[in-house]
């Protein structure tokens, strides 16, 4: 028998592939995706050397290449996960 998607995922239950932090914050909950902008867009303009991207199909903050912090929308919060002990020392 096969497994049943989730709502809103594609084949397997994985989220559909995303390819930019535009399409990725379409994809979620309006108000969700309002903070999630307003937090990327506060800390790329605090820190002019940082980047955004998507990896792992979600928004990712980097430094040359190098991780610093993944952001989500999940079900019932918002996820900002820093990569490393280092990353919080820094900030």
């Amino acid at each position: 028998m096969k497994k049943q998607a989730a709502k809103g995922r594609g084949e397997e239950g994985k989220s559909p592939r995303v390819h930019s932090i535009e399409e990725y914050l379409a994809s979620v909950n309006p108000v969700q995706a309002k903070t999630l902008k307003s937090v990327i867009d506060l800390i790329l303009a605090k820190f002019p050397g940082l980047a955004s991207k998507i990896s792992w199909n979600v928004p990712q903050i980097h430094r040359a290449g190098q991780y610093v912090f993944g952001l989500s929308a999940l079900k019932h919060h918002l996820a900002l996960a820093p990569w490393s002990p280092r990353v919080l020392e820094a900030f």
